[in-house]
């Protein structure tokens, strides 16, 4: 697996390039830019492990570690990336995203949507290219149900 855990952006060019409000916003919009580079960086073995993983991370600490991935996250990426992952996981299913028991025809909710698409934007104005063969999960339409 492809190992570069860059950030795509420091928190004050967040403010000019992409343009946060706040911290906070910066906090959020940085955690999506990583989830998204994390979850375009892996093949399909590697994003089944790597949601198996998260799904079974327990919510309720100030550091969340996955063995898949080295070293530790907050409740920010924690999120981001579990966004991330259920729309991957959504675009390789197709129309059909399964939750829990019940399936039902929409797309998997995002915490912070504002973030999302604030670090959607980024990502495929500076980084699709390098991650061109993993990132049509990000361009997933919205819901036609």
């Amino acid at each position: 697996m492809m190992r570069k855990q860059l950030e795509l952006f420091s928190v004050d060019d967040m403010y000019g390039c992409i343009g946060v409000k706040d911290e906070l916003d910066a906090v959020s919009v940085a955690a999506y830019l990583w989830a998204i580079r994390l979850v375009s960086e892996l093949d399909d073995n590697e994003f089944r492990k790597v949601k198996k993983d998260c799904d079974a991370v327990k919510i309720g600490g100030n550091e969340y570690f996955i063995p898949s991935i080295p070293g530790s996250m907050n409740i920010y990426k924690l999120n981001a990336l579990r966004d991330c992952l259920n729309l991957r996981e959504y675009a390789m299913i197709g129309e059909k995203y399964v939750h829990h028991d019940d399936e039902v025809c929409r797309r998997p909710s995002i915490l912070d949507t504002n973030a999302f698409n604030m670090a959607r934007k980024a990502f495929q104005k500076y980084n699709s290219e390098e991650f061109c063969k993993n990132d049509y999960w990000i361009a997933v339409p919205n819901d036609k149900c």
